[in-house]
Formats: structure tokens, sequence, C-alpha cells
């Protein structure tokens, strides 16, 4: 809770600030208190944080808190959550990618948007966190990816249309973009490799056990694509999937998508490097010999099957 931090920040004003509402407590002094835990807790349920924060509930003092500068932003974590309430003159924000920020009470939506963008526009990414207690790992791909060069509207519009009847879902523009990415990064450059990655990556979303059932957030899961969580120790995201593919790239994943995606597995859900010198530090070959055991097929320089 961050009770405790609003009452030793509070001070003697009389003025009641934006967002906050009066409440008496059992000694008859008067405090301000965020409207958001006023609407959201009875009396019993704010006097019991209050004490449990030391708070003393019959001294004799008015209490405010000052009001938030409207250009901060708390930072935002994959442990926070909902049923904790918000910092003093915050309120909580969702974000596109679900993710939970605390800002000002006095923004709307829109302007808490544009100062996020502005200030922090790395909480706008996907963010993911490994279920290792002891070793949490959070991977975020940038708000501000270079924008991929304009192709043909029909071709991209055939083939995210393909993409999403695979997923069963529209995808929105920002897993869109990163599944290609995500593809031109994981690929050699074959066609049928393309398809594959991608209908690998779908696949997983779909069943939401990989991370969850966004692309964006299956593909920031910890240890799953190289291109973009890193390996341990250096977990970043490669060239080519910040960069995205160009040209005659862009094209072939997208026809393959439009033409090849349709066909692939419904269960495909892994893949690895076909060739053991692309194992260095941080991977794990096992998997190879693993995927190969179980029957896993060649598709350009990848191997794919379904493990278990």
């Amino acid at each position: 809770m961050r009770f405790k931090e609003f009452f030793t920040e509070a001070t003697a004003q009389t003025e009641l600030q934006p967002g906050y509402s009066l409440f008496t407590v059992p000694g008859g002094n008067t405090i301000q208190i965020p409207t958001t835990i006023r609407q959201k807790y009875n009396d019993q349920q704010i006097l019991g944080l209050l004490t449990q924060q030391g708070y003393n509930t019959a001294a004799p003092q008015k209490a405010s808190a000052a009001a938030p500068q409207a250009g901060s932003i708390t930072p935002s974590t994959a442990a926070l959550s909902a049923e904790e309430p918000p910092p003093p003159g915050y309120r909580f924000l969702t974000l596109p990618n679900g993710n939970l920020v605390a800002v000002p009470q006095q923004l709307n939506n829109q302007q808490a948007m544009e100062l996020i963008k502005t200030k922090r526009p790395d909480l706008l990414g996907p963010i993911a966190q490994s279920n290792h207690p002891k070793k949490p790992t959070r991977i975020t791909i940038p708000a501000d990816l270079p924008l991929l060069p304009a192709v043909n509207p029909r071709l991209m519009a055939n083939a995210k249309m393909s993409a999403d009847a695979f997923l069963g879902r529209t995808m929105t523009a920002m897993e869109w973009d990163h599944l290609i990415r995500a593809t031109f990064a994981e690929s050699s450059h074959n066609a049928q490799e393309d398809a594959h990655i991608m209908g690998t990556i779908l696949n997983r979303a779909r069943t939401g056990g990989f991370g969850g059932s966004n692309v964006s957030s299956v593909l920031s899961s910890p240890n799953q694509f190289q291109s973009v969580s890193g390996v341990p120790g250096e977990r970043s995201q490669s060239t080519n999937f910040v960069q995205g593919p160009q040209g005659d790239h862009l094209t072939r994943i997208l026809q393959a998508a439009a033409k090849i995606l349709p066909k692939v597995p419904k269960d495909l859900v892994n893949f690895t490097a076909a060739n053991e010198k692309a194992y260095g530090k941080g991977t794990d070959l096992s998997f190879l010999k693993k995927l190969k055991k179980a029957g896993g097929k060649v598709i350009g320089k990848t191997v794919f099957g379904k493990l278990g």
C-alpha cells in the first residue's frame, strides 16, 4: 500500500485538492484522501488501512497530500494490480497492451496518453515477466520502432486477412507489425519457412499457453523467440526485428502469409535453428536434438515440430 507515503507527505492545507474528498476519523479530525480511494473502500476499510500504515487517527491535524505534477507518471510494472490503490492524486489508466500506469487525476485519457507517448513511450510496448520467482525478467518491445515501408495495399490487406483467419480473430495493428518483424528476424528468408514461423507464433497465441493470447505478449515472453527476447544476460531485440523487412523481403513475407500460411498445421508450436553452429552462449542446443527426435521437419534453415 502507498497510504504511508501519502500521509507522511501531508501538509496542513485547508483547501480541498482536486481529485480529493474529505474523510473524518474517529477523533474528529478531517483529512483529505483521493476520491478514488473514498469511492472504493468503506469507512472501516479506510481506517484499517490508515492504522496499518501508522497514521494516528486521533492526532489534532488536518492533512492533505500535495497534488501531483501534471507531467509526472508513476512507473509501470508487471506486478501492478488494480486491487492496490493508486498513489494519492493519481488514477489508474489501462494502456492498449493491458498494463496499468498511474497518471495524474487532472489529466483526461487523451492528455495522459500524449504525456506517456512524449515522456515514456517504452511503457506502451508489450511487457512480459518470467514466472521464475528469483530471477524476474522483463522484456519490452520499444513503442517507437521505425515504420515498415509502404507496400501494395491489396497485398497487405490479403496477408493480414489470412493471418487473422488463421489466428481466429482480428489482430491489432501493433500485433500484426510485430508478427511481420518477428517472422523476418527468425527466418532465413525462405517463403515456406516464413509461413511456418508465422504459423507457429499464431498457434502459440491461439492456445494462450505461451505468454497469453496477444501476439505481442507471446513474442515478448522470455526464452521463446531469440530475435525478440534475446538470451539470458542479453535481453534485447535483434537488428532485423527492430528494423523490420524491407523491399522484396517484406513482399515475400506478405505473399507467404496470404498463400502459404493457411496450409500450416494448427498444432505446430515449436521451431529452432537447424544448424548447430547457430547455437551460441545462452542458447539451448538440446532443444534442437529433442525436436529432431520428435520428428521435426526441416524447412529452410529451421526445424519445425511439436514437443509434448
